[in-house]
């Protein structure tokens, strides 16, 4: 019997923590993420105040590397990094963390894995259709000068879906 009231109170508990939670149908939302993960290794550029940039030709980022970033310029796609430092878009991950929100896959969905290089991994299994608790999103940029990355969620301990 206190094995049953425990289950009952926990279920319980859980319905209501999720009740308060913010539900979506995934989209990559453009904010600020937490930080940035380079890809590559990449330059770092200095902006004029007519929005011009110009290559910092004696430092750069290394690649698999985080960085906090504070600014976006969505018209010329670069990322700034530092006091007038910035990088460019298709060089680095977008990575928003503790989000603790529900995504709603409407189908079957393949599940992915991340390697230590923020490569995503097929791993033949799939996710069944239906609503997920996600913590961990990463963009990952599609090409020079698109602003349409791929976007990942985490539903569990290393394992990723993407629904765009």
């Amino acid at each position: 019997m206190k094995k049953f009231l425990r289950v009952v109170l926990i279920s319980f508990f859980a319905l209501v923590s999720f009740a308060g939670l913010n539900t979506i149908t995934a989209k990559a939302d453009i904010q600020m993420p937490t930080y940035l993960h380079t890809l590559y290794q990449s330059n770092l550029y200095s902006r004029n105040d007519n929005g011009e940039y110009t290559l910092i030709s004696n430092r750069g980022l290394s690649d698999n590397t985080d960085w906090l970033t504070d600014s976006f310029d969505p018209t010329n796609n670069y990322w700034r990094v530092g006091a007038n430092e910035w990088v460019e878009n298709y060089k680095v991950a977008q990575v928003f963390e503790n989000y603790h929100r529900v995504i709603t896959n409407d189908s079957n969905t393949k599940i992915y894995s991340m390697d230590s290089d923020y490569r995503f991994i097929e791993t033949g299994s799939t996710l069944n259709a239906g609503s997920w608790m996600n913590d961990k999103e990463v963009a990952i940029p599609s090409a020079v000068g698109a602003y349409a990355p791929a976007v990942y969620y985490r539903v569990a301990t290393n394992e990723w879906i993407r629904l765009n």
